[in-house]
């Protein structure tokens, strides 16, 4: 079975803890020939992960070299995305994104018709969907155990943002973009949408943000309107504890989510599943990235599918947006387009 050479761009912590293991893990359909970041010290340290790839200083040296590539993995903080992803999709290149993709509409719709009219996987790292957790609670939803589902919500509580190797660049509009809202709104967002399975109709928000001299948003509440269904959101990083919850309520059951414990209920009894660890324990996690690969390669490798991420990282973009118009206008409810 062939390979699939790629480089990595961005070899922060993420890709320390998370990307590289996942790689490694996959060794036989996944081979990393080259990284390119613009600290020299942070080159250095990635000799020791893939020592036989090849080292750039930037992107445009890299493709300007490496001509045998199937993908390029791109790390870098969000507001560098869209840049990175139209040089890559110009190299004629599947690209593997972390979150946010993108944080501007006219650059997602750029890069969407780049990879439609190229024919190329386009993929952000929805890894929280490959947690232990969501994926048995898609077990669940999938056996229609809770049947029609009526409401869903989800609670991220973190008590500070992730700290990188970046010190503080999440809470830095310049280079994040935005706040709690699009770091770990992004990830709510996609997992209620697979909770609900409906189109959004409107979302509305309440922002409270940091006393700063460039505030962000540290706490986001939010209420999407489904058709016949609704969902709500909040999030926080002034929280007293690190913790996640969530709760779904169909028309045959209902199911209630708090870390490392699912207990589910319908007329055919109540059953409580544990897991080892917490969803909310550590911020990497290298055992959803290896998962996730999965889901990339079946999209790179199966033309048919190509593009389901893609149009759920779309509605990720348009509820983010949403709900800054919505903090902006008196959390007056918006249509999701």
């Amino acid at each position: 079975m062939q390979k699939l050479k790629g480089a990595i761009i961005g070899f922060g912590e993420v890709v320390k803890k998370a990307h590289v293991p996942a790689f490694l893990n996959h060794k036989e359909r996944f081979k990393i020939s080259a990284i390119a970041d613009i600290r020299s010290e942070t080159l250095k340290q990635a000799e020791k992960y893939f020592p036989k790839a090849a080292r750039y200083s930037s992107l445009e040296e890299l493709l300007n070299k490496e001509k045998n590539l199937d993908f390029v993995d791109i790390a870098s903080p969000p507001m560098l995305h869209a840049k990175l992803i139209n040089q890559v999709l110009n190299a004629n290149l599947h690209v593997l994104c972390e979150k946010p993709l993108v944080l501007d509409t006219k650059d997602f719709a750029k890069i969407k018709n780049r990879s439609m009219e190229k024919n190329l996987c386009l993929f952000t790292a929805h890894n929280w969907k490959n947690s232990p957790q969501m994926l048995k609670i898609k077990e669940i939803l999938d056996s229609d155990a809770l049947g029609n589902i009526r409401y869903g919500e989800f609670h991220t509580l973190r008590q500070r943002p992730s700290i990188s190797s970046l010190k503080g660049w999440r809470k830095d509009p310049k280079l994040s973009g935005g706040g709690i809202l699009i770091d770990h709104g992004w990830h709510v967002f996609y997992l209620i949408l697979n909770m609900l399975r409906k189109k959004p109709l409107s979302i509305s928000a309440k922002l409270e943000m940091s006393e700063e001299e460039n505030p962000i948003d540290e706490i986001a509440s939010c209420k999407i309107h489904f058709d016949n269904a609704s969902a709500t959101m909040h999030l926080s990083w002034k929280s007293p504890v690190r913790k996640n919850t969530a709760a779904i309520y169909g028309n045959k059951g209902l199911l209630l989510f708090s870390d490392n414990n699912i207990v589910f209920e319908n007329q055919n009894g109540k059953k409580e599943i544990k897991f080892e660890t917490g969803l909310s324990q550590g911020s990497a996690h290298p055992e959803w990235m290896t998962s996730l690969l999965n889901d990339f390669l079946e999209e790179m490798e199966k033309p048919e599918i190509r593009g389901t991420n893609l149009k759920e990282a779309e509605t990720c973009l348009k509820l983010i947006k949403g709900a800054l118009k919505s903090n902006a206008n008196n959390y007056s409810a918006i249509k999701i387009s």
